[in-house]
């Protein structure tokens, strides 16, 4: 047996020489481990993002799952209070969110006991003001709504969205106490956005009778932000799962959406997206000016609050969508555009369907 520890390393010697290689040769195998290695490095990446997708495939079917015990309890589904329509609550003392109200049904209970459904979800003390939040955060002493608006809940978060635990002013209309907090107003994400079909806000291609808009022969349900064609609306209206004619199977109940890139989609005061444009659409140009002032903006004529409302995802080719049966499925960013926008209607009557 040789003894490395007799070889004289000195004057010319080498690792290589040691080991009876050439440098050539050495050069050759590290040459051989980076093309291994780059050749590999995809199959990583794609694995990794096939468990983020799933995960958030689970995520999706656990809250789907939550608005079916919440509809068995209180006979409809968990419906939103965003929005400005005060004729049916709007702001007032009850703009939450649908996904605040479901928490009782994922093991959220110690969360729902401590907030205060008289108050409006932004409610804080008068001097939270500024740019202290993290500071008022920490105060073990007071106890608010906006604490729970700003705690980041992971599993309302696609694990594939590198912005969800961003916090981003949004709403600057809001107002605290008085207060006009504008973009000092910082709230936690959500990524997944109750179905309101295919509301065109002030343009796209889908139903709509905002502003001067009106819908010709149309004479399915209603099209507008407090009962849209969806099943779920954005200003104090949800429908039951017997309401949804179309079919459980075939009705969108949530799709995703990236909530930092929009000034509407939050966990706690309104998360709801819109088939009036595809999927995935304009995210890159959205990434690229996240939000504050987003909706002062035109993007090919259009507001840009009409843009990023629509569903959107970070996975690769399309974005996940649970049913109304609770079902989730992946929608490719090609799917017909007729066929999309018709599995967001709940009793619209079409055939076509997104799957």
């Amino acid at each position: 047996m040789k003894k490395f520890a007799n070889v004289n390393l000195g004057g010319g010697g080498s690792i290589a020489k040691l080991f009876a290689f050439t440098l050539v040769e050495l050069l050759v195998v590290i040459a051989i481990i980076g093309i291994l290695i780059a050749l590999l490095l995809p199959a990583v990446q794609a694995a990794r993002e096939a468990a983020r997708r799933m995960q958030c495939t689970n995520n999706m079917k656990q809250i789907a799952l939550a608005m079916h015990n919440y509809n068995d309890t209180h006979s409809r589904l968990p419906h939103s209070n965003g929005g400005s329509d005060t004729s049916v609550g709007g702001r007032g003392t009850a703009g939450w969110n649908w996904a605040p109200r479901i928490l009782p049904f994922l093991e959220g209970t110690a969360t729902f006991s401590l907030i205060d459904w008289s108050k409006v979800p932004y409610d804080r003390p008068s001097a939270w003001t500024g740019t202290n939040h993290d500071q008022m955060m920490n105060d073990q002493s007071v106890q608010c709504n906006y604490k729970i608006m700003r705690t980041i809940y992971p599993n309302f978060l696609c694990p594939s969205d590198p912005l969800g635990r961003e916090f981003t002013g949004e709403e600057g209309y809001s107002v605290s106490g008085g207060i006009q907090v504008n973009n000092n107003w910082t709230l936690s994400q959500c990524d997944y956005a109750a179905n309101i079909g295919d509301y065109r806000n002030y343009t796209g291609v889908g139903y709509g009778t905002s502003g001067n808009q009106t819908v010709v022969g149309y004479t399915g349900a209603g099209n507008n932000v407090t009962r849209p064609r969806g099943p779920i609306g954005v200003c104090g209206w949800a429908a039951a799962l017997g309401e949804i004619p179309d079919g459980l199977s075939n009705t969108f109940l949530l799709g995703e959406c990236i909530g930092t890139l929009s000034h509407w989609q939050n966990w706690g005061s309104q998360c709801f997206a819109s088939t009036a444009h595809p999927v995935n659409s304009r995210n890159q140009w959205l990434i690229e000016r996240l939000p504050n002032s987003a909706g002062s903006i035109d993007i090919d004529g259009l507001r840009a609050w009409d843009w990023n409302v629509g569903f959107r995802s970070m996975h690769t080719g399309g974005a996940n969508f649970a049913m109304g049966d609770g079902s989730v499925h992946f929608v490719s960013e090609t799917v017909d555009g007729t066929a999309y926008r018709a599995s967001a209607s709940r009793d619209g009557g079409e055939s076509q369907n997104a799957l």
